[in-house]
């Protein structure tokens, strides 16, 4: 019992005293083992993300085939200036439309670089003066469409080195005879439009033999002041296959000069102070196959008695003349082949 007592002193005085007991705590706290390592956080495995769909290249044979398909207005002078250095694949471009397109003189200058490219539309651009200098090294082309453009006689001097143009539209442009005179190279051109235009038909002198020599074969002058001056010159152009003057300012007597235009197809007369004396020469044009002269108030069923041995017809005009239904029935009945269009109706 006494050394029973004596273990229990023993044993409250070390923890009066703070000594750890014999398992090495200090009675009254919690401590780790010493051989437990404390817990790591998870690190959660890294994924790689998957790689964004990168659009396709398109090859310069793509991007030529999907330029040509598009209108004007969305093709750029970035557009043609690209097209001009992916050659070889640009020799399959043999046209363009840059109808209304916003391309400056920097986008026009790269067309010299095309070398296949024969035909190209600006019809509505907007481009004026100094601004179509730019076109003025694509010598290769044939054909240029400008209708309706902002081509003034400041701008046709860039047309000049074009000699080997066989078609020019400058139909509805402010351009005037003084500024067909920088046409005086175009020893080729066949088709020249001029329609809606301020051309007196003095400019036309510029095609004759004193000059290009021409060998025009269609004229438009429709909606002009070509007669006050143009029949001194078109008598030079005996080739013509097609002369539309409709509301052109052509008198009786200046029509004596299409006689001899033998080879005539199309001949458009309507809306002219012209008369059934002025029409005499008509039965002369064996291979006339359109004729329009509506519009005229002075011509009548004796020029329609004139057509009938005109096998070759196959449309007359004869809207709001003095004609009659019994005149246009005759004739229609002689050219069976021919439609004969007046007061609105076919016949």
């Amino acid at each position: 019992m006494c050394g029973l007592t004596v273990f229990l002193v023993l044993q409250s005085g070390c923890e009066e005293m703070g000594l750890k007991s014999p398992s090495g705590a200090v009675p009254g706290t919690t401590e780790t083992p010493v051989n437990v390592a404390p817990e790591v956080p998870s690190v959660p495995p890294v994924v790689t993300p998957a790689p964004l769909p990168t659009a396709e290249m398109q090859s310069p044979e793509q991007f030529v085939a999907e330029l040509v398909t598009r209108t004007g207005l969305n093709v750029s002078d970035a557009d043609l200036i690209k097209l001009a250095e992916i050659g070889p694949a640009n020799a399959a471009v043999t046209e363009l439309n840059l109808n209304a397109s916003p391309v400056t003189q920097l986008g026009l200058s790269q067309l010299a670089k095309l070398p296949a490219l024969r035909k190209v539309s600006l019809a509505a651009c907007p481009l004026v003066g100094n601004a179509w200098s730019g076109i003025s090294s694509a010598t290769q082309l044939e054909e240029l469409d400008a209708e309706g453009s902002g081509l003034d006689d400041s701008a046709m001097p860039a047309l000049a080195s074009l000699v080997n143009l066989k078609t020019l539209n400058l139909g509805r442009t402010p351009v005037s005879d003084n500024g067909l005179q920088h046409l005086a190279g175009m020893t080729k051109l066949e088709s020249f439009n001029c329609n809606h235009g301020q051309i007196t038909g003095r400019g036309f002198e510029v095609f004759t033999r004193k000059f290009a020599n021409a060998p025009l074969r269609h004229i438009n002058v429709g909606n002009t002041t070509f007669g006050s001056h143009g029949f001194d010159h078109l008598g030079e152009f005996t080739s013509l296959e097609t002369f539309i003057a409709g509301f052109a300012g052509i008198t009786d007597d200046k029509l004596t000069v299409l006689k001899g235009f033998k080879d005539l197809k199309v001949l458009v007369l309507g809306g002219n102070a012209v008369s059934d004396q002025g029409l005499k020469f008509l039965p002369s044009l064996d291979h006339l196959e359109t004729l329009d002269i509506g519009d005229t108030t002075q011509v009548s069923d004796y020029t329609l008695e004139r057509l009938r041995k005109q096998k070759a017809l196959r449309l007359v005009r004869v809207d709001n003349t003095s004609c009659t239904l019994a005149g246009v029935q005759a004739l229609n009945n002689l050219l069976p082949e021919c439609t004969i269009r007046f007061q609105g109706a076919e016949f």
